[in-house]
């Protein structure tokens, strides 16, 4: 997974056909090189992959952070910034998907806004986080 403690933001857009809610996005943080790999992963610890839930996924934006602390803290900052004090995680599935909390119904105005954090953050602009803290 993750050797060079090199850890990754990313937004990634999930969709379904068979069930309501057909389209979503999630906001989540990755060790590995490849995300996609994560949003994938279906091994024996993981109960409810996400990929069986929502078998179309395109990763939209990843930006590399330096170690873990620095990567959720991001993403905390992110889905803050979108939900305020709200739960970021906003309708009912009957499954404990993983990484369910990190995931929204689709909203192209709150995607943009994600893509703008990350874009800021990718242009070093690092300090981001320190100032609305």
């Amino acid at each position: 997974m993750n050797q060079n403690n090199t850890y990754r933001v990313y937004l990634a857009e999930l969709k379904r056909e068979d069930k309501n809610p057909s389209h979503i996005y999630k906001v989540g943080v990755s060790g590995f090189s490849d995300v996609m790999e994560r949003l994938a992963y279906k091994c024996f610890d993981e109960p409810n992959p996400i990929i069986r839930a929502f078998p179309l996924i395109n990763v939209l934006n990843v930006v590399e952070c330096e170690g873990s602390t620095q990567a959720y803290t991001f993403e905390k900052f992110i889905m803050s910034n979108i939900s305020g004090t709200d739960r970021f995680h906003n309708w009912y599935e009957p499954r404990q998907l993983s990484g369910i909390t990190e995931m929204r119904l689709w909203n192209d105005a709150e995607v943009s806004k994600v893509i703008k954090m990350m874009k800021l953050f990718e242009d070093g602009r690092r300090k981001l986080l320190h100032t609305v803290s």
